[in-house]
């Protein structure tokens, strides 16, 4: 009993001289997704925390692209078909029903891609989907607008406008945002309306911009991103247009509840690249990229347990093509973690890494933890073993000398720690 006694106290001498209580969002704040590495990707689609779609393509004259997927967080991945150069979007009507615009039509699986049927074969690129309310799908391609009001089993192609469409965006049951790029004539392409379900379109400016996305919010402001040019704003359906954020390219611009801001910036002409948020409408930005490699952003995505997604260029130098959030948007850490402090020892380590959790309410426990070396690879992600006293330990005699972050995983929080592995 003495000895055991003099153990944990012992142990708690050491913990309160030389361990630290981790107690806010960590900087270390995504994590890397093992693409399919077999073709690059153009297009995501994530479902939720563990199921991941994607689209890829080539331009090779022989090779062409598809469908894969994942429900075990990326971990593994399927090639599920469709015979197609290259993928250029995804959606999903309900679990198991999705769509995809190709380079010769759409595409639509109703088992989760088991199987897919060519609905609607063409010869221009299909670039985007949306569906608009129920049984109403609009798909963009070069050159104009199609519409489906069966789902997808008859279009109507005679909704034709200038450019590539790039993007849409239902505001409600009838009226629809459409932003485009006209390649063939100067100051064609920009933002088009319809309050008709698109029978009828009218341009409302940016005229001879090249924009990319469209993101609508509470105060009825439509926020449009722009390769070049930036991020614009209005409030009027276009009658005036005021610059938000000058001098980027920006493929994607996503507004959440609270009408939080978040827009992916690529490095196509200008070296400022990576994930931002704001929010207070774009008055003032905080960088999002932290420990992203590759920070070409071309596509963000937000999922319905508010998992976010970043997707880079793909067969970059820069890294890798594909991010997860460790941490699901809009969680409140801080309620999270006046629950428990955690410590983490010995540090610097050589064999074996342990965590241990003290815990108020004794209720929850450490579902993973993942290492990461300092280029935001993703080393090792396990649960550990478990030892006394409420302890994990971790395995780290097979990693190389050098500093390492160590982030734990519990409940909707993420902590993390450097730790020096000699």
């Amino acid at each position: 009993m003495l000895n055991h006694s003099f153990h944990i106290k012992r142990i708690y001498i050491l913990l309160i001289l030389f361990s630290v209580n981790i107690n806010s969002y960590t900087q270390h704040y995504w994590q890397e997704i093992i693409d399919p590495d077999t073709m690059p990707i153009t297009t995501m689609l994530p479902m939720n925390y563990d199921t991941i779609i994607l689209g890829t393509g080539s331009n090779h004259p022989y090779i062409k692209g598809g469908i894969y997927r994942s429900i075990n967080g990326g971990n593994t991945w399927e090639f599920t078909g469709i015979d197609a150069w290259t993928i250029y979007d995804l959606i999903s009507l309900g679990v198991d029903t999705l769509y995809a615009a190709t380079s010769s039509g759409i595409y639509m699986t109703k088992n989760f891609g088991d199987d897919w049927e060519h609905i609607l074969p063409f010869m221009q690129n299909v670039i985007c989907l949306c569906k608009v309310s129920s049984g109403v799908l609009f798909a963009g391609f070069w050159g104009g607008i199609m519409r489906s009001f069966d789902y997808g089993i008859t279009w109507d192609t005679s909704l034709v406008m200038s450019g590539v469409i790039n993007s849409i965006l239902p505001i409600s049951e009838s009226e629809i945002y459409v932003a485009c790029t006209d390649y063939s004539s100067p100051g064609g392409g920009g933002v088009f309306i319809s309050d008709d379900l698109g029978n009828s379109w009218g341009n409302i400016g940016l005229n001879g911009y090249d924009a990319q996305s469209l993101a609508y919010n509470s105060n009825q402001e439509l926020f449009v991103g722009c390769v070049y040019y930036g991020l614009y704003k209005t409030v009027d359906q276009g009658v005036t247009w005021d610059t938000v954020l000058p001098w980027r390219d920006i493929f994607s611009v996503i507004i959440k509840e609270n009408d939080n801001m978040f827009i992916g910036c690529s490095r196509h002409n200008f070296p400022i690249g990576g994930v931002f948020f704001s929010n207070n409408n774009g008055e003032t930005w905080e960088d999002y990229t932290y420990n992203i490699m590759n920070n070409d952003i071309k596509q963000l995505e937000i999922t319905d347990d508010n998992y976010f997604y970043a997707r880079s260029s793909d067969g970059s130098s820069l890294g890798p093509p594909l991010y997860r959030s460790i941490n699901p948007l809009f969680v409140n850490v801080n309620e999270i973690i006046q629950d428990y402090e955690f410590f983490i020892y010995p540090n610097p380590a050589s064999t074996n890494l342990n965590v241990l959790m003290l815990s108020r309410s004794n209720e929850k426990e450490i579902q993973n933890i993942l290492v990461y070396d300092l280029q935001g690879k993703l080393i090792i992600n396990d649960s550990g073993t478990l030892l006394p006293n409420n302890t994990l330990q971790l395995d780290v005699s097979q990693l190389k000398a050098g500093m390492y972050y160590v982030n734990i995983i519990i409940e909707e929080a993420s902590f993390s720690e450097k730790v020096l592995i000699k």
